[in-house]
């Protein structure tokens, strides 16, 4: 929708309400002209009635909500606005819209109208919310209010006589409120609900309707299916879309998103239709059958072929990405991330780089494979984006690695990897700005930029444990979970630094100023420049800090204080059998909230098992005997096992939910 309406319409300014953190850092990173994010915590911040009416309706119900309160809050927080006007974001504009403003005239209020083509849709109300126009005057002001005391009242997804989400009030409008516009341009909101009614025609390369210009069409229900087959939703209002409809308005939509997207099979449709192919949903497969014979005899569907030959027909219109890009888009920068694993680790990697994909744009990884079975597993996983180096590379590029594998245990040798790994890469890709290093038990739950943003043009990024007891600073106040390198002299000299101090002493345990590969980070700051706190609470949130925060939910989202959690450290997380989890927070005399335990742990362990089911992770026992030694280790292991329990340490997990 943006970049059609940049097209037509250069000097349009766009308030966009971003709903999640997500959307928010995504968009900001592109650095759109035109636009002024709203992020949501700041509007709903401004609104505490919206807030309180979040809690007994669904997200979209909530969304709908939101609608009246955008434009109240656009007009009281840039009077600059004169006239505003609501858009969907599923809107496609073919033409300039100018004659829309027009018409408008000198009117408070602009409606478009429906025109169904049945009389029995009118029961979801006589106009769209799709376009909504707005003067700053008295009128469009009291309709706004009223509007909005209407929503938090009620707004639902259901149809009643009167009501119809935030869509059915505005039938009430014409006869409430002065200087309301009833929009006749027939180019004007076509869709699939009018379009049996109106003929879309070609005259001299553009598209017309009831002898004017295409304005807009409303790609309301329009979905992606698969990489190669799109819905029309034309069926759900008996239509059929003609060939010229097909080719000319699907056509170049479809070549639009897949300029700026791709061919991207949406997240979610894989598993939903698995989810419905099962004995316990026979009902829903038999509908879903019937809804797939009645789009193809309607022709509802639109299969894509040849994405390049769709591309290359439109490339006059919306040009190719590239010069797109260039004229109105810039990307955020590709980030590159290094991380170590073996095969008890692999689960916990995919679900890092899972998380990650949906948070950041087209993440670059190397990953240094211990085992063969972990590098096996990765190159059948064929991971996009993602380069394998054996550890046996590592270590013929750096015999000194190889060496001390003699005179430490499996688990310090690789905390002796780490720095090794991470100075490899930099000196062997010369290409590479900033490196991030990130443990594998790590899980996104927002965007990165915000840290990328705070770490500027420093040299060096590092992460506070901000232990909630002063005690455990023996184990040093920097985590090694997440670090930042850019590729300069500075951060060449300080990993050549640590990786000699790791050579030379990384076990573990604590000794004087030492533990593992961790506490040597300490002395960073001192010894070099350009080092950066990252101070970002969503950052390394995890066991050992979480007595010291606040943690809520918004939509879902955990959140610390006012910001998102952009990561979870999952350090200690165990699984003891197929439905007992442990999260290790009584270490640190922690006890999990609610939230904590729904939102944070329950959306991991649902990552897991979409990974690996169900299964035990296979463990060594290690028997206890009755003599003085072991009966020792067998009172102790009691008193943690009653700690554990007192604290609330285990997660129950049944049919796919937490439970305790």
């Amino acid at each position: 929708m943006y970049r059609s309406l940049a097209r037509v319409c250069p000097g349009a300014h766009l308030f966009v309400l971003c709903l999640s953190d997500e959307a928010f850092y995504q968009l900001r990173a592109y650095r759109l002209r035109d636009i002024t994010l709203i992020p949501l915590a700041d509007f709903e911040e401004a609104d505490p009635a919206l807030l309180k009416a979040k809690a007994n309706r669904t997200r979209i119900e909530y969304i709908f909500t939101c609608t009246p309160c955008l434009e109240i809050f656009i007009f009281d927080r840039f009077p600059q606005v004169g006239v505003l006007t609501y858009l969907d974001a599923d809107l496609y504009f073919f033409s300039d819209c100018q004659p829309m403003f027009q018409e408008f005239g000198d009117a408070s209020i602009g409606i478009i109208p429906h025109h169904f083509t049945s009389t029995r849709y009118l029961r979801f109300g006589r106009f769209n919310v799709g376009w909504i126009s707005f003067r700053r005057d008295r009128n469009a002001y009291a309709c706004l209010r009223w509007w909005r005391e209407r929503c938090l009242e009620w707004c639902k997804d259901v149809v009643e006589p009167t009501r119809f989400a935030d869509q059915k009030y505005l039938d009430q409008w014409p006869s409430l409120f002065d200087g309301v516009h009833i929009f006749q341009h027939p180019g004007a909101n076509v869709a699939r609900w009018n379009i049996r009614d109106q003929a879309i025609t070609a005259k001299n390369g553009e598209l017309r309707i009831g002898g004017q210009r295409l304005i807009f069409f409303h790609f309301a229900s329009f979905k992606q299916a698969a990489t190669w087959r799109y819905e029309t939703s034309f069926a759900t209002h008996w239509a059929t879309p003609t060939r010229l409809v097909r080719r000319e308005v699907f056509g170049r939509y479809i070549a639009e998103l897949r300029a700026i997207a791709g061919p991207i099979l949406p997240q979610g449709s894989r598993q939903a239709l698995l989810q419905d192919i099962g004995l316990g949903s026979l009902p829903k497969l038999v509908r879903r059958m019937l809804h797939f014979l009645r789009s193809v005899l309607w022709r509802d569907l639109i299969l894509v072929i040849d994405s390049r030959k769709l591309q290359a027909r439109f490339a006059g219109v919306i040009g190719p990405l590239q010069e797109s890009a260039k004229s109105s888009i810039s990307p955020e920068p590709i980030r590159y991330f290094c991380s170590y694993i073996d095969e008890h680790y692999l689960p916990q990697f995919l679900a890092l780089f899972l998380s990650l994909q949906r948070v950041c744009r087209e993440p670059r990884w190397f990953v240094l494979c211990l085992d063969r079975p972990s590098l096996e597993a990765l190159q059948l996983s064929n991971l996009r984006g993602v380069t394998l180096i054996p550890i046996a590379e590592l270590e013929n590029a750096d015999p000194d690695l190889a060496r001390a594998r003699h005179d430490r245990t499996w688990i310090e040798w690789v905390f002796t990897c780490k720095s090794c790994f991470s100075l490899y890469i930099l000196r062997n890709n010369p290409a590479i700005d900033l490196l991030t290093y990130l443990d594998s038990d790590l899980y996104f739950f927002s965007s990165p930029e915000a840290l990328y943003e705070e770490f500027g043009s420093a040299s060096v990024g590092i992460t506070p444990h901000r232990y909630a007891a002063p005690n455990y600073q023996r184990y040093g106040c920097y985590n090694a979970g997440w670090l930042a390198f850019r590729n300069d002299g500075t951060a060449l000299a300080c990993l050549a630094w640590w990786r000699q101090k790791c050579l030379a002493w990384c076990h573990d345990r604590v000794e004087a100023n030492k533990y593992t590969d961790q506490k040597y980070i300490e002395e960073w700051i001192t010894l070099f420049t350009g080092v950066k706190i990252i101070e970002n609470k969503g950052a390394n949130v995890a066991r050992w800090n979480v007595n010291e925060y606040q943690i809520t939910a918004h939509d879902g989202s955990p959140w610390v204080y006012n910001q998102p959690i952009i990561f979870f450290h999952f350090a200690g997380f165990n699984q003891i059998s197929t439905w007992l989890f442990q999260t290790s927070f009584s270490t640190h005399w922690a006890v999990p909230n609610r939230v904590v335990r729904r939102n944070i742990f329950g959306p991991y362990i649902a990552e897991l098992r979409g990974i690996a089911g169900p299964r035990l992770p296979h463990k060594k026992k290690r028997p206890v005997g009755w003599n003085r030694r072991g009966f020792t280790k067998w009172v102790f292991e009691l008193i943690r096992l009653g700690r554990a329990f007192f604290l609330r340490d285990y997660l129950i997990v049944w049919d796919g939910r937490v439970l305790w």
